[in-house]
């Protein structure tokens, strides 16, 4: 198994009268080649689950297992350098960079040299038909080929594990459309894990190969095929 979470929970202390509870037992698994959408609706508790994932978040209890071997936050932190990706609605692009660039300044963050990173970088956009981009500024790119150089960006570590919060934010349906073809090709052609936070319902039903619903900082597993109506009775309830 590529990645398994058990049981984590994270409470913010913001001030000793009170404290935040923001994860409570959350837990799931993903392996190589699969898609996992943690889906639920703003402030449930998806982007402090995946950056606890990462170590970027330190938990109060549960364990994230990484190949099948218990590792603690500082060890995820190493592990988010060398074999993951996380992915934050295309912040990671500098803008008046060019596309090559941007590929370029991604290696040098992740320790890859200069030459390594543009060979890198040149690879995967010829792979995804990306070449004729490469010297257009990211200010230049319509906001769905942004989306796309984002996550193709990801890969010049070539992680085993991919994270994208909301990567299909403010994303026009074709575009939304391009994003999907992409994720998909990408866990299978690169074998990779992916995570995916979303609270859009007609996107996670496309893409996922499996959905945890995250509500109130908890993870639930759906209990049919057909979860559709099953979310939104929880998420219903949740909002009330």
């Amino acid at each position: 198994m590529l990645l398994t979470v058990e049981n984590i929970g994270k409470t913010f202390n913001l001030n000793k009268a009170t404290p935040k509870k923001v994860l409570s037992d959350v837990s799931f698994t993903l392996d190589n080649k699969e898609i996992l959408v943690l889906l639920g609706t703003n402030g449930a508790g998806k982007t402090t689950t995946i950056k606890s994932i990462l170590g970027l978040v330190e938990t109060d209890n549960g364990k994230v297992l990484f190949h099948d071997r218990d590792v603690k936050a500082d060890d995820f932190k190493k592990i988010h350098q060398e074999s993951a990706a996380l992915l934050e609605n295309a912040t990671n692009l500098v803008d008046e960079l060019s596309l090559i660039d941007n590929f370029v300044y991604w290696g040098l963050m992740r320790g890859i040299a200069k030459t390594e990173a543009l060979k890198r970088g040149t690879e995967i956009l010829t792979r995804f038909g990306l070449t004729d981009k490469k010297d257009t500024p990211i200010n230049e790119l319509s906001r769905g080929m942004q989306q796309s150089a984002a996550i193709c960006m990801t890969l010049i570590a070539h992680p085993q594990l991919v994270i994208m919060d909301e990567p299909t934010l403010g994303l026009d349906i074709n575009a939304v459309n391009e994003v999907i073809a992409l994720i998909k090709e990408l866990a299978q052609v690169q074998e990779m894990g992916i995570i995916i936070t979303t609270h859009d319902l007609d996107f996670a039903e496309k893409i996922a190969d499996k959905v945890v619903f995250i509500t109130n900082g908890t993870s639930v597993k759906p209990q049919t095929e057909a979860w559709r109506e099953e979310y939104e009775r929880i998420a219903s309830r949740a909002l009330h």
